[in-house]
């Protein structure tokens, strides 16, 4: 009795991962139909919810690498005005000299990250 109980349940578990799966097959499916999705999304969001980005804005401006090390200098002097330690964030800094560096099509040493995050090597390295 009781393994007949088991077994009817891990059916019951496998049949609704069965239907997750398939769910998530047809929200992940980019060869469906603009009504299929649509229909469904509606289904499963709120009205003003949406899964996907917007499409790109072909006005899109460039970003250029000045304007980003720019701001890593707009973060070092904001330190000075209000302290170390206050609006600390190595990690971002981090990123976004090496989004810059991207943008140059440079290669970054990790020196030159803790010196673009004001940590020291150990702080940069974790």
């Amino acid at each position: 009795m009781v393994r007949e109980t088991e077994a009817v349940r891990l059916r019951r578990l496998h049949e609704e991962v069965a239907r997750i799966a398939e769910t998530l097959a047809r929200l992940t499916r980019d060869d469906a139909g603009p009504h299929a999705e649509q229909s469904f999304a509606r289904s499963v969001e709120e009205p003003t919810m949406s899964y996907r980005a917007p499409p790109p804005d072909t006005r899109a401006f460039e970003i250029a690498p000045r304007d980003i090390r720019q701001a890593i200098r707009a973060r070092r002097l904001r330190d000075q005005h209000f302290g170390g330690g206050l609006f600390e964030d190595p990690a971002w800094d981090m990123l976004l000299d090496l989004f810059a560096a991207e943008l140059e099509r440079a290669q970054v040493s990790v020196s030159s990250l803790c010196i673009a995050a004001a940590v020291a090597p150990t702080t940069a390295l974790r």
